[in-house]
């Protein structure tokens, strides 16, 4: 049977002795494994014989930890030759695209002491807004899009190259702004989502990234930009399972006002009543059961009450508590975990900053969310980050219904509710809980 395509490769006096061969699909992160090359032999063959859909491979080399990537069409035949440690300098090819996608790689490792000089700013503190970082990148970014539009000169538009650099220009070229309706339509129609090959790029995701920073930070927008992709994308494709999982992903992010809501939302529309069935039946039905969760903690009614003992083995009542602040931020955390030390004293110090801001008095319901911890652990984590003022320390038992009662199976998560013990908000990151406050304060509440 003739081949779909063919790869040859000649290794010379390479540092590694083998190379793994995949495929980008979706983002930078995922890829298909198709063989794995034995360099020292000097030369070998890849042979393929399925028809395939055409996209972006790399040859990835685990002990330089190098990284080329190359295209490949149906039936080409490609050749490769590369020697010393230096891969991307000296290798060759024979195919016309691979060579211009080669000099793109070349021109962008060029370029990347701007994005050291960037790194090196944020490391000593310095901050950016969005169009701060377009203009920092701006030079890099012209050069980068002025070589890819002279390279679509040469190509046709369905070549997999084609579709690459293209979506590489959009991304490049835009500055999302939720409140621009127009730019946000305009985006949309300027990349076909449903195009297989755009797949087979790692560049999809961030694609879908930036038409949803057209939507403000609210569940409820974003849910409509979600929609608006998801009507594009075939139930049978290969990229649906790879968009709804994003989705996912999207939803439960803390920084997202109403994100239960709007992940609630997106079981009940594409889980629960959808035809469309991409999930292995133990992995719905684990959806179906998150759902029920997120339904019984609803925003505006009494939050299910938690009484937990605090060091002393005190039992403290939450719906108590909360009678004593104009609001109470519940955290569930885990001392061991280092995302909590990362995230639980920033909120922390957000709270007192707000405090302080707002004239509100903000209490603090603060779950150690592992049974199995020893008490002097604990209490380190709670003065190693002062976590002292106008908070109830307590500890979550093993045989607790808490956890399920508030999807707490990670950490840290965070609760806002009322003096009344009314569920504000669920879920949420500590510029959250600035808005919601601020604008509370704003509304005269």
């Amino acid at each position: 049977m003739m081949a779909q395509y063919q790869i040859k490769i000649k290794a010379i006096k390479t540092i590694d002795s083998l190379a793994y061969f995949r495929g980008a699909v979706f983002d930078d992160k995922n890829f298909l494994a198709k063989d794995t090359i034995p360099l020292y032999k000097g030369n070998f063959t890849i042979k393929y014989a399925k028809s395939i859909v055409g996209g972006v491979y790399y040859l990835y080399f685990p002990k330089s930890k190098q990284k080329i990537f190359f295209i490949i069409e149906d039936r080409d035949s490609i050749q490769f030759e590369l020697r010393g440690s230096n891969y991307l300098d000296s290798i060759s090819t024979n195919l016309s695209k691979n060579k211009i996608l080669l000099d793109y790689q070349r021109l962008e490792n060029r370029l990347s002491k701007i994005d050291s000089m960037y790194n090196v700013e944020l490391q000593i503190g310095r901050k950016f807004s969005i169009a701060q970082k377009v203009l920092y990148f701006k030079d890099k970014t012209d050069e980068l899009t002025n070589f890819r539009q002279t390279a679509l000169k040469k190509l046709k538009p369905l070549d997999a190259l084609s579709v690459y650099f293209t979506a590489l220009n959009l991304k490049d070229n835009q500055v999302p702004n939720f409140k621009d309706f127009e730019g946000r339509n305009s985006f949309l129609k300027k990349f076909n989502i449903a195009n297989p090959k755009l797949l087979f790029t790692p560049i999809m995701k961030d694609l879908i990234l930036n038409y949803l920073t057209y939507f403000p930070k609210r569940a409820d927008s974003v849910c409509k930009g979600i929609d608006s992709i998801i009507a594009k994308v075939d139930c049978k494709s290969k990229a649906y399972p790879y968009v709804m999982d994003l989705f996912t992903k999207v939803l439960k992010s803390r920084n997202l006002a109403n994100n239960t809501e709007g992940y609630e939302y997106f079981i009940e529309k594409y889980i629960q009543k959808s035809k469309c069935k991409f999930l292995s039946a133990e992995a719905e039905k684990k959806m179906l059961a998150e759902l029920e969760v997120i339904k019984a903690l609803k925003l505006n009614d009494t939050c299910i009450n938690i009484l937990l003992p605090d060091s002393l083995g005190v039992v403290k009542d939450l719906h108590e508590i909360s009678k004593g602040y104009d609001c109470t931020v519940i955290i569930f955390y885990d001392p061991q975990c280092e995302h909590c030390k990362v995230e639980v004293p920033k909120m922390d110090s957000v709270i007192h900053l707000l405090a302080q801001q707002l004239n509100k008095r903000i209490g603090v319901y603060a779950i150690c969310n592992t049974p199995d911890i020893s008490n002097n652990e604990w209490k380190k984590f709670i003065y190693d980050y002062q976590l002292i003022n106008q908070y109830t320390h307590v500890k979550m038992s093993s045989n607790s219904s808490v956890r399920k009662a508030y999807d707490a199976y990670s950490n840290p998560i965070f609760f806002l509710i009322d003096r009344e013990a009314k569920m504000i908000a669920k879920k949420i990151s500590p510029s959250t809980l600035r808005r919601i406050l601020v604008t509370q304060v704003q509304l005269g509440k």
